[in-house]
This record gives C-alpha cells, sequence and structure tokens, in this order.
C-alpha cells in the first residue's frame, strides 16, 4: 500500500491531465470545453459559490470543482481511495490546471484548478440525520467505523511527516497563513513542528500571550500520536447515503476531501465533533472513531479563536 500511495502522487501530471473517458458516460469534456461551458452557463446547476471554491453541476452527471483554493491533491487522493480501498468516494473524470491573469495585476498569473467528477444524486447526513432512526444511525455508524478503520491502516509513506496527499502544506484552515508561512501551513517534520505551528497561527490572529498559553496546553498533547491518513472533515454535510424506500441503508459515500492528509491521529475525531453539538450525532461519532477525550478539549478550545475552520 505505501508503494502504491507513493506511486500515485508523484507519477500523475501536475500541467494538464485528463483521464481516459473509455467506458463512462457522458462524454468528459476537456478543459477547453469545461470552460466554455462555464462562462456560457448553459445547464449549469451551481452547487456552490464563493469567490475562491465553485461546485457546478452540468448536465444530469457531471459535476466540477474549480477553484483558485481548490487544489489537484483533493482529486488524487479520491482516486488512490477508488483504486486501493473499498471506500466509496465520488468517481474522478478528469482533473485540470490552468493559469489565468490577475485582474488588477495582468502580468501576475493565477492557478485555477478543476476537479472532474460523476455526479452522485442523493442528500447528504445533514439533511437525512433528523428523520433516520436509532437502529438507521447504528447501521450508517458501522459502516463508517469499516471506512475509517480502512483509510487509518493505510501506512504513512514517513510516519513522521504530518502533511498533504503530496507531502506538502495542510490543507486545513487552521494552519492557513495570510503570509503563506510555512512553519504554519507545513508540511511539518514532526509532531512537535505541528504543535509549535499551531501557536505561530495563534500568534498570527490573535497575539504572543495566548499562544504562549495554549503552547502549555499543547504539551498536555503530548508528541507520540500516530500519523493516519484522515479526511479532516468528516461531518455529516461530507457523508451520503442511500436509503431504500423500505428505510434500509444501502451505500454511504465520503466526499469533499479537500482538507485531507496525514494528521495526527486524534484530528479526525476533533474535527467530526465539530460544529455544535445539538442532537445526538457526537453519540454516534465515537461508534465510528475512537474517542480521544483529553486532546479534544484542546483542540476545541484552540478552533474556537480560528472562526473560520
Amino acid at each position: 500500500m505505501v508503494l502504491h500511495l507513493v506511486l500515485f502522487v508523484s507519477t500523475i501530471d501536475l500541467r494538464t491531465m485528463s483521464m481516459s473517458p473509455s467506458g463512462l458516460k457522458p462524454s468528459i469534456p476537456t478543459l477547453d470545453e469545461l470552460q466554455t461551458l462555464l462562462k456560457d452557463r448553459k445547464d449549469v446547476v451551481y452547487l456552490k459559490l464563493t469567490t475562491a471554491v465553485k461546485v457546478a453541476k452540468l448536465g444530469a452527471d457531471i459535476v466540477v470543482k474549480y477553484g483558485i483554493s481548490v487544489k489537484l491533491s483533493e482529486g488524487k487522493i479520491i482516486q488512490f481511495l477508488a483504486e486501493h480501498t473499498k471506500i466509496p468516494v465520488p468517481k474522478i473524470l478528469a482533473l485540470y490546471t490552468t493559469k489565468v491573469p490577475r485582474i488588477n495585476d495582468p502580468g501576475s498569473l493565477l492557478t485555477i484548478n478543476y476537479i472532474v467528477m460523476k455526479f452522485i444524486p442523493g442528500p447528504t447526513l445533514a439533511a437525512l440525520w433528523p428523520n433516520l432512526n436509532t437502529d438507521q444511525k447504528g447501521q450508517i455508524a458501522n459502516v463508517l467505523r469499516s471506512h475509517c478503520d480502512e483509510l487509518r491502516s493505510i501506512p504513512a509513506p514517513n510516519p513522521l511527516l504530518l502533511g498533504n496527499i503530496e507531502g506538502g502544506p495542510l490543507e486545513d484552515g487552521l494552519f492557513w497563513s495570510s503570509k503563506g508561512d510555512p512553519m504554519i501551513t507545513g508540511p511539518f517534520e514532526s509532531e512537535e513542528a505541528f504543535n509549535a505551528g499551531v501557536c505561530r497561527r495563534l500568534v498570527e490572529i490573535a497575539d504572543e500571550h495566548y499562544a504562549h498559553v495554549n503552547e502549555k496546553f499543547l504539551r498536555v498533547l503530548g508528541t507520540g500520536h500516530r500519523t493516519v491518513l484522515t479526511h479532516a472533515d468528516l461531518q455529516r454535510k461530507n457523508i451520503m447515503a442511500d436509503v431504500d424506500a423500505d428505510g434500509k441503508i444501502g451505500k454511504i459515500t465520503i466526499i469533499d476531501w479537500e482538507m485531507s492528509g496525514w494528521y495526527p491521529e486524534y484530528w479526525e475525531y476533533g474535527n467530526a465533533m465539530l460544529p455544535d453539538w445539538v442532537d445526538d450525532w457526537v453519540d454516534y461519532v465515537e461508534q465510528f472513531l475512537d474517542p480521544y477525550y483529553v486532546e479534544i478539549q484542546i483542540f476545541l478550545m484552540i478552533r474556537r479563536h480560528v472562526l473560520w475552520c
């Protein structure tokens, strides 16, 4: 598994790549065709529309995620999981990248990435959860346990390195730096450096005294956690479930892998417990992820001061 993962992230062409359309319906648009479709907005339905990330449904069967904050590493981890695990994920049809001039600075270029996927119909658990009974919720938790165990069992190519699937910066918003400081964004060569990056981030958004206080709390976390492959945003909004007319639970698909990477083992549990403890979701999280009670208290305290994470 380690060999496959290393080969996968090192051999995909980052300039422009389209996977073979053989056997796939409908036909996969080229980059030029895709840009024309998005510009004309004919048969385009936007599922998400922000300055940095857009998700557009093209016709009945294709969805494209694109923008200046979209990373091709998301498409690569999805493709890797599709090829080497039993975890249901979206089907990647093509990955593209292009550069365009900045509006206010034509001499400078912006990179825009495109992840073209097969559209998955149906609601997420965010919509389904209030109407599910305890048996259905238990079935979903059991399936998610299997998916999470498989994901976390994939050996890290470098057990000390904490970063994205390509060994680059972490995409969790907590590690975003307005100055692009690599000591905040990662990748990190150890858990000590990872914790120091969190403190440095707090200095950037708060002050040194606040960061110093949290540094003491981070010492409680220690540095002996395993490095595991992590979705990093495993909340109901990113989990799709097939439920038939009789209420039977079918395939459980995990979407939105943009924050995924190699994190300390408690990170998945911490993010899955966000944002608010308003219903029984938190009880079921502990059925598919081992709890980390000490770590989550410190994790949540720090999270609250990074408002958009």
